[in-house]
C-alpha cells in the first residue's frame, strides 16, 4: 500500500518483478521488502513527486488486476433462473417435520438452559 491505496496484490515471489516495471531497483543484497518500504513510504506533505508516483504505481496495479477481475466476471456468469426447476427439491412435510423436530432436540440437548426458559415463558 502506499497512501493508502493497493499497489501490488499477489505473490511475494512475482513482486520484484512487478516494481521492476516500474524501474524500482532493489539492492544486489538487499531484503525486497525493505526497498518497497522505502520506495513507498509517502512523506507529508506531499510533494508533486510523490503525487505522481503515487498515480503511476495506482495505474500500474489497475493495469494489471483488470484483465484477471474481466476473467473473474466471465467465469462467474450465471445461468438465469427457473423457478420451475426447484420443485423436485422440495421435501414433503413430513420430513421437514422430522428434521425440524430432530435439530429442535439436539439443540435442547446442548442448550438446556435455554429451552427451559423458553418452556417458562
Amino acid at each position: 500500500m502506499a497512501d493508502g491505496h493497493i499497489v501490488y496484490q499477489g505473490p511475494a515471489k512475482d513482486s520484484a518483478a512487478h516494481f521492476a516495471k516500474l524501474d524500482v531497483r532493489e539492492r544486489r543484497f538487499g531484503n525486497p521488502a525493505d526497498t518497497f518500504m522505502r520506495i513507498l513510504t509517502v512523506n507529508y506533505p506531499k510533494t508533486e513527486k510523490d503525487e505522481s508516483n503515487i498515480a503511476e504505481w495506482i495505474n500500474m496495479y489497475s493495469k494489471s488486476c483488470e484483465q484477471n477481475v474481466i476473467d473473474d466476471m466471465n467465469a462467474l456468469e450465471m445461468p438465469a433462473f427457473n423457478d420451475k426447476d426447484l420443485s423436485i427439491y422440495k421435501a414433503p412435510f413430513s420430513k421437514q417435520l422430522k428434521m425440524l423436530l430432530q435439530r429442535q432436540k439436539l439443540f435442547t440437548k446442548r442448550e438446556p438452559q435455554v429451552a427451559f426458559s423458553k418452556f417458562g415463558n
